[in-house]
């Protein structure tokens, strides 16, 4: 249980916590599901990893959870996606997290960090796609959590950036369901791999309602208080 009334559908922990190794990650999903971590076999760089984690090389590395019903949202649906991320470069848009395909007007949702350090939280139904960006911008090196609240009752998404609103919620103008059979890809883009993230993800979590900010904050501190240990990837009804 991750504290925030849920239940806890995957967690990944470091296969070698000192140095990289392969596997890089071992499986403890209970549901049978099949989990695929892709890395690159020729640009793993030499790392000394003294807090679990995802190394993204920027390349050709992504993690990807095939699609289930738990991870789609109807046209109703609130829902809040959450990553604790650091980034490394971002001479060029890198994708964190994908359901949506980011080069098309497509459904699902996505978290990507943009070249100028602005996170784009963006949602779409196959005929809009509204988003809206972080206030602040990602700061190399530096631990951020970033996330996505979509509030059906107040009909808008919102960016946040360690615990800090856009400002300007965008207004949620889809009008049919966010559902796809695109698989959830952490570290680029879904379903064609590409837009890779160059950094360290740490945490991923996805809540079934709007979270509230306070409660938003204390999801924060409750996942960046566990990862000295494990790194998480949590769904929560």
């Amino acid at each position: 249980n991750d504290g925030a009334g849920g239940t806890e559908v995957a967690l990944f922990v470091a296969a070698n916590r000192a140095s990289l190794a392969q596997p890089f990650a071992t499986q403890l999903d209970g549901y049978g599901v099949t989990w695929t971590v892709s890395r690159s076999a020729s640009a793993v760089p030499a790392t000394v990893v003294d807090q679990a984690m995802w190394l993204f090389d920027g390349v050709d590395d992504y993690l990807t959870i095939p699609n289930d019903a738990g991870l789609n949202f109807g046209a109703t649906d609130p829902f809040t996606l959450l990553a604790v991320v650091r980034h490394w470069d971002l001479t060029t848009n890198m994708v964190l997290v994908d359901k949506k395909n980011v080069t098309a007007v497509d459904p699902g949702y996505l978290l990507e960090a943009r070249n100028n350090g602005q996170v784009l939280a963006m949602i779409g139904d196959g005929a809009v796609v509204p988003g809206d960006f972080t206030a602040s911008s990602l700061v190399a090196g530096q631990e951020a959590v970033v996330a996505l609240v979509r509030n059906v009752s107040s009909d808008n998404i919102t960016a946040y950036l360690d615990g800090v609103a856009s400002g300007s919620p965008t207004t949620d103008t889809t009008t049919t369901t966010l559902s796809t059979t695109n698989p959830l890809r952490l570290g680029a883009a879904s379903p064609t791999a590409n837009t890779y993230f160059r950094g360290q993800m740490m945490a991923v979590a996805l809540w079934r309602e709007a979270l509230t900010l306070p409660d938003l904050i204390s999801a924060q501190q409750i996942l960046t208080g566990h990862l000295g240990n494990n790194m998480m990837l949590m769904g929560v009804g």
